[in-house]
């Protein structure tokens, strides 16, 4: 093997956390603007393309998700090792959520409140800065003992409860016209993780290129019908109710949803790819969502930071998108970049050599626990 195959990992599942990350940005680029996607006033061309750009946001969430499963369900024979991962995260939340609030406060956005600051500074107990970051914190200390149960099961125990998680995941509540999905985010992390981790147990170490880009371009292509024909309806029975009902299948909890997600991971597991800039761009893809989506910064840069107000009608509106997208992209990766030469270098290695201090006592528990 190469020295450059042993240094550098494969790219493909790096390259579709960035991917994923930008249509996670795009989707906030519409869903937190003036222009609210689901509430979009009239059918016209900006109408369409801020449809199709902030769709696959919901959807994406579920990639990250699957991708820790597949990637995570072999690593935790040392839980030890394996929570030494959650302490850099939860010290990364910590700083962000904490830092976004004092600026807040320094700058009237609000008011001033110790018992604020605290929460702001212990976000991982609170549920503050960011949904997503929080319950994935919450679940990657549950998720050891997913992997137990899925390492001793059998191949049929293992499919057939990811073949329920995902019926009622997705399938039911897609077929039916109430909405059955009764998934908070836990629910919604043990679906998705599951189902990564069946992959890595079950899936072929090499699959056929092309027919995963052609499953791929199908599941998008699938994806971008649901809005494009309630849009063609709408426009030819000039229906407001079709043109709101335009966005049915947007939640991560769709069927088409689902299927684009699994579709995307298969096509760029594929991809033999192997680039360090990529790996080192998607090693900041969590910090991007942590920054951008903070519940303090994210009224001011999608409301009135260069906001897309007043553009639905105007040809500007794909230039102004595509920019702004990729400008909040590039500036999150750079003060993520920032932090990590600055407070990364004081910081992060005091809490994980005090964590290491602590590693064999809980090395030893763990043994005894999961009988490792």
């Amino acid at each position: 093997m190469s020295s450059i195959g042993k240094t550098v990992r494969q790219s493909g599942p790096e390259l579709l956390r960035i991917v994923c990350m930008l249509l996670v940005v795009a989707h906030h680029y519409v869903a937190h603007g003036p222009i609210y996607l689901l509430s979009l006033p009239d059918l016209c061309g900006g109408t369409v393309f801020l449809q199709l750009i902030g769709m696959f946001g919901r959807a994406s969430n579920s990639v990250f998700v699957l991708l820790s499963g597949f990637f995570l369900l072999h690593a935790s024979s040392d839980l030890a090792a394996y929570y030494r991962r959650l302490v850099r995260l939860a010290a990364q939340y910590s700083l962000y959520t904490l830092f976004f609030a004092c600026l807040a406060m320094g700058l009237g956005w609000e008011s001033f409140s110790l018992k604020q600051l605290v929460k702001y500074a212990l976000p991982v107990f609170f549920d503050t800065g960011n949904w997503f970051i929080f319950a994935y914190i919450w679940f990657f200390l549950f998720s050891p003992f997913v992997n137990r149960i899925l390492l001793q099961a059998d191949r049929r125990t293992n499919l057939g409860a990811c073949l329920v998680l995902q019926l009622l995941w997705c399938v039911l509540p897609t077929l039916s016209a109430y909405y059955l999905n009764l998934f908070g985010n836990f629910g919604f992390f043990l679906v998705w993780y599951w189902t990564g981790a069946c992959l890595r147990l079950y899936l072929p170490e090499t699959l056929d290129r092309k027919k995963c880009g052609l499953l791929f371009l199908a599941a998008t292509g699938l994806q971008l019908l649901t809005v494009l024909i309630p849009d063609l309806l709408a426009a030819l029975l000039k229906s407001q109710a079709l043109l709101d009902r335009s966005m049915l299948f947007l939640p991560a909890s769709s069927l088409t949803s689902s299927l684009w997600a699994m579709a995307a991971f298969l096509y760029f597991r594929g991809f033999s790819l192997r680039s360090r800039p990529v790996n080192r761009i998607a090693a900041h893809v969590m910090a991007v969502y942590l920054i951008h989506d903070n519940e303090f910064l994210r009224p001011r840069l999608w409301g009135e930071l260069w906001s897309n107000a007043g553009l639905l009608h105007s040809w500007l509106l794909p230039l102004h998108a595509v920019a702004k997208i990729a400008l909040v992209f590039l500036l999150c990766v750079g003060l993520d970049l920032l932090r990590e030469k600055t407070l990364g270098h004081w910081i992060e290695p005091g809490l994980l050599k005090l964590y290491d201090r602590l590693a064999p006592r809980l090395r030893e528990r763990a043994r005894r626990l999961l009988k490792l």
